[in-house]
């Protein structure tokens, strides 16, 4: 799901040819939100990748994403009640303005 969210975004959204291809810099950015960013093979605890998966798709979450799929700077928006689509718009719109 994560892959194609990426996909489908870079694709239709974000596209901007001087940038090229940036569906890796969306995805790493949606690990880092999970906190998934430091697993790697070396240091890989299953538990921990469980728990927040468990967590993203309970959306038990921080209410500006961080812990979720995306996280956002903004404090009027509860990422927790807007679908994953509108998440990522939210989150484009902002990564745009600070772009």
């Amino acid at each position: 799901m994560m892959i194609g969210l990426v996909l489908r975004c870079d694709e239709t959204i974000m596209r901007d040819a001087s940038h090229g291809d940036r569906t890796s810099l969306w995805f790493y950015k949606m690990i880092c939100s999970l906190h998934l960013d430091m697993m790697d093979d070396e240091h890989f605890d299953e538990d921990y990748c469980n728990v927040a998966i468990e967590r993203m798709l309970n959306r038990q979450y921080l209410s500006n994403g961080d812990g979720g799929l995306f996280t956002v700077r903004k404090q009027n928006v509860d990422m927790r009640k807007e679908e994953y689509w509108y998440q990522a718009m939210i989150f484009f719109n902002e990564y745009l303005s600070y772009d």
